[in-house]
C-alpha cells in the first residue's frame, strides 16, 4: 500500500513538469556545431528527431542502469551504438556540408509517398533513408539520450532474442515506427532523423518480457536530485504514457508517433521474434 501510495504522487509529481509551451511553434532549428569549439558555423535547418530522451524524461526522469544481468556478450548493441558514435564524430566533422549529409541520411515522408527527391543535396535512393535516418542525430544530446536507453534496454532484448535476430528485430521497429511518423505526415518535407523508433521498440519488447526488473533512475524534482530503483513496468509505461500525451499537441521538432509505434511493435512482436529463433525469456 505504502509503494502504491510512492508512486501515485511521484507519477503526480512528474507530471506537473510537462511544460505545453515548450511544443508550440515550429520544429526546433539546429545549430549543428554548437557542441564544437572552433569550428565552422552550418546553417540552419528545420529537422524532426525520433529521441526517447525528451520532454518529461529530459527534465525530471533519467534511467541510468538496471539490475538485469544477462548470459551473453551483446555484440550488435556495442556495434550499433559505435557505429552511431562514428557516424556522430564523422557528420560535425564536415564542417559547412554537414547538412548536405543530414539530408542525405534524413527521411522525408513526402519522398518516399510520392517516390521522387525534393533536395537536390540528397544522394541515397528514398528508401534506403529508412535506415540511413537511424544512424543519424542532431546533437549530443540527441545521441547521448538514444545510446542510454540501447545500452541499459537493449543488451537483454539481445540476450533474450540472440544476436542476428536481435538485429533483425532492432531494424524492423525502426521501419515500423518510421512507417507509423509517414501515415501520421504523409506529406511532411521536414527530414527524420534519430534511432529511437528502434529503440522504443526495444522498450515495448523489455517491458512486456521484465516487467519487474529494477531500473535505477535519476529523479529531478525541483532541487531534489535522487537515484531510485523503479520497477521497469512504471519506468517504461510512463515513458509509454508521456510519449501518448505529447502526441496530442503540436509535435515541438519530435516525432512522437514513430515512438508509439516502435513501443508498440516491439510490444508485440517480441514473444514471435523469440519463437522463433527458440530463446527462453
Amino acid at each position: 500500500m505504502k509503494e502504491s501510495y510512492f508512486y501515485y504522487h511521484l507519477i503526480n509529481t512528474l507530471v506537473k513538469f510537462i511544460n505545453p509551451s515548450q511544443y508550440q511553434g515550429q520544429p526546433k532549428r539546429l545549430h549543428w556545431l554548437k557542441h564544437f569549439k572552433n569550428s565552422a558555423p552550418a546553417p540552419f535547418i528545420q529537422y524532426l528527431v525520433a529521441s526517447p530522451f525528451s520532454s518529461l524524461y529530459y527534465k525530471a526522469m533519467i534511467p541510468i542502469k538496471d539490475d538485469n544481468p544477462t548470459k551473453s556478450f551483446p555484440f550488435f548493441t556495442i556495434i550499433i551504438i559505435t557505429l552511431n558514435i562514428f557516424i556522430f564524430i564523422y557528420q560535425v566533422s564536415l564542417g559547412t556540408g554537414t547538412n548536405r549529409f543530414i539530408l542525405q541520411m534524413a527521411l522525408i515522408p513526402y519522398e518516399i509517398i510520392h517516390f521522387t527527391k525534393i533536395h537536390s543535396l540528397s544522394s541515397f535512393p528514398p528508401f534506403t533513408t529508412f535506415f540511413t535516418s537511424i544512424f543519424t542525430h542532431a546533437n549530443l544530446l540527441h545521441l547521448g539520450g538514444n545510446m542510454l536507453y540501447l545500452w541499459i534496454f537493449g543488451n537483454n532484448i539481445e540476450d533474450a532474442l540472440g544476436h542476428f535476430r536481435f538485429l533483425a528485430f532492432y531494424f524492423t521497429c525502426g521501419i515500423i515506427a518510421t512507417v507509423c511518423h509517414i501515415a501520421i505526415a504523409p506529406n511532411s518535407t521536414v527530414p527524420l532523423i534519430g534511432a529511437s523508433g528502434a529503440i522504443a521498440g526495444i522498450l515495448g519488447a523489455y517491458l512486456l518480457l521484465y516487467p519487474k526488473a529494477g531500473v535505477h533512475t535519476l529523479i529531478f524534482i525541483v532541487f531534489f536530485i535522487k537515484i531510485i530503483r523503479l520497477p521497469a513496468i512504471f519506468v517504461l509505461s510512463l515513458w509509454f504514457i508521456i510519449q501518448l500525451i505529447n502526441s496530442t499537441g503540436p509535435g515541438g521538432g519530435v516525432a512522437w508517433f514513430a515512438h508509439i509505434g516502435g513501443f508498440v511493435a516491439g510490444f508485440i512482436l517480441i514473444k514471435p521474434f523469440i519463437n522463433k529463433s527458440g530463446a527462453k525469456s
